[in-house]
């Protein structure tokens, strides 16, 4: 489910309200909630975004999260790169 974009950008419409009021629920009542981010510098060939692993509002207690480098090869599929964020 996409999860970022109910949160930063206007909802207009009533599916768009309800499509945020439910991600926002899903991310209280979840143990770990994991997004996904290209990098914030622009590309790069070594390194393609950034996993993040945090635990859900009902684990959390204002626990930071875990982050991770990836790349996506040639042949599409989906690696982690030594070392993080």
């Amino acid at each position: 489910m996409a999860c970022d974009d109910p949160f930063v950008t206007a909802q207009n419409t009533t599916m768009e309200r309800q499509h945020a009021a439910l991600a926002g629920a899903l991310s209280h009542q979840a143990h770990h909630v994991i997004s996904v981010r290209p990098l914030q510098s622009g590309t790069a060939t070594d390194v393609s975004g950034v996993v993040r692993i945090t635990g859900g509002g009902a684990i959390s207690l204002g626990q930071p999260g875990d982050e991770y480098l990836y790349v996506v090869g040639i042949d599409g599929k989906v690696k982690p790169v030594a070392g993080g964020v």
